[in-house]
């Protein structure tokens, strides 16, 4: 069934052209890219590595926006980063269709930050809940220093830790123990500490699941509001979410349309624990984005006898396809990890001209790793497991930039990161606000 508050939205080649220029006059849309552009149903989009996923995005986002009639419903997109949201303000910011899609009445933003604004705050405050703070680490903190010393003994005997300290699955459910009067000392703490305004960012998705499944209306009312939902690397999107985004946006259809853009074959480096988001996403009948920009033909066709999507992805020959240059795999004894780096640093060295290098800075050259952050020590069987296990001074919270710092003095130093990376005064402030926010509640504890 048409939507009706798109039925009269129709992007067009005159759009597309417009977009082209508007974007710098640098990005060229072929028919594959106009195809996925133009379209206005609910479909997936399979665009593999180096596709312009997002500038696609972007500027259909632009296009929308140019056209959008309402003043009172919008356009909402969500991803797990707010990868999105930075291409807007780098492509788009100065312009009046950058301001129009960062501003009401449209949404650009996380899974999470969506169903805090437009679910689970609204339903917490209106039945008496403060809102103080909602951060993970933070309240299992407090929650867990709230418990009796004995209790915390008991449960560090019984293998649990911190993360024990709040709901699961459903509100009021916790992850139980054998020791009844220890499980109702938790459910005691958690009430408690919600009622005084601290939350996870696990129960506030717990919450919205709650007024989903109880209020039919607000689906409704949600559609209403966002009659065009786009999710940036769905692939990430764990069953959970997926569960909320089909409550929230489903419907059948008659109010609103969902078009998914991402990789299904990057979804387990997403999500270490990975169920069956292929199942969610993409949908049938998606339209694939095969070229990939990134890779040659020669790595594309090792990639395709591994990959989970059954599109198959095409490498484009670049000007260092002809120069023959060899993959490679280091094989090394794990006494010698830490020289790994140094030697993929010396294979660079050896392949590419300082020219080449300087050319291509932008775009970089990374060592990755699967595993982010150290949460134990690498056994044998796994190593190695992460960055860490190569470079020893390696810090997780230094290298990601969602990581919410533990000490105030980083609150200061990512403000400081953030003006020199984009000139805005704002988020250097912001960022020191945060930091002596979390001080004050901690400090109140």
């Amino acid at each position: 069934m048409e939507i009706e508050k798109l039925a009269n939205i129709e992007i067009t080649d005159e759009d597309i052209l417009w977009v082209e220029e508007m974007m710098g006059g640098k990005v060229h849309f072929d028919s594959a890219r106009v195809n996925v552009l133009k379209n206005m149903d609910s479909v997936d989009i399979q665009a593999f590595p180096g596709s312009g996923k997002t500038t696609i995005l972007v500027a259909k986002l632009a296009i929308l926006a140019k056209k959008w009639p309402y003043s009172n419903a919008g356009i909402c997109v969500l991803s797990h980063t707010n990868v999105a949201r930075e291409e807007i303000e780098e492509r788009l910011g100065n312009t009046e269709i950058g301001r129009k899609l960062l501003s009401y009445p449209h949404f650009i933003g996380t899974v999470h930050s969506f169903f805090d604004t437009y679910v689970s705050l609204p339903w917490l405050k209106s039945n008496g809940y403060e809102i103080n703070i909602i951060d993970t680490e933070l309240v299992h903190s407090l929650r867990w220093n709230k418990l009796p010393r004995n209790k915390r003994y008991y449960l560090e005997m019984q293998y649990k830790s911190e993360t024990i300290c709040e709901y699961r699955d459903n509100i009021g459910n916790i992850e139980r123990v054998k020791n009844e009067e220890t499980n109702e000392l938790l459910l005691s703490v958690i009430e408690k500490t919600q009622k005084d305004g601290y939350f996870t960012f696990g129960e506030m998705l717990l919450y919205a699941q709650k007024v989903l499944k109880e209020w039919d209306e607000i689906p409704k009312a949600i559609q209403r509001r966002f009659p065009i939902l786009f999710i940036d690397e769905a692939q990430d999107t764990d069953t959970f979410q997926w569960n909320l985004l089909k409550k929230a946006f489903n419907s059948d259809g008659e109010l609103s349309i969902r078009q998914g853009f991402g990789d299904s074959n990057q979804a387990i480096y997403g999500n270490l624990y990975a169920d069956d988001t292929t199942e969610n996403f993409p949908r049938e009948n998606a339209l694939v984005l095969s070229e990939s920009r990134r890779f040659d033909s020669s790595i594309s066709s090792l990639a395709n006898t591994v990959a989970l999507s059954k599109a198959q992805m095409d490498g484009t020959d670049n000007e260092f396809t002809q120069k023959g240059i060899k993959h490679t795999i280091f094989l090394f004894e794990k006494e010698n990890a830490a020289q790994v780096i140094d030697e993929f640093g010396q294979l660079i060295l050896d392949t590419f001209s300082d020219e080449e290098l300087k050319t291509y800075e932008k775009e970089g050259v990374h060592v990755i790793g699967m595993i982010h952050d150290k949460k134990e020590e690498t056994k044998d069987n796994q190593f190695p497991k992460g960055i860490y296990d190569y470079w020893n001074a390696y810090e997780a919270r230094k290298a990601n930039k969602r990581t919410t710092p533990k000490n105030l003095i980083d609150y200061f130093r990512k403000g400081i990161e953030e003006f020199q990376n984009n000139g805005e005064k704002s988020e250097q402030i912001e960022w020191i606000c945060k930091g002596l926010r979390r001080l004050v509640n901690k400090a109140d504890m």
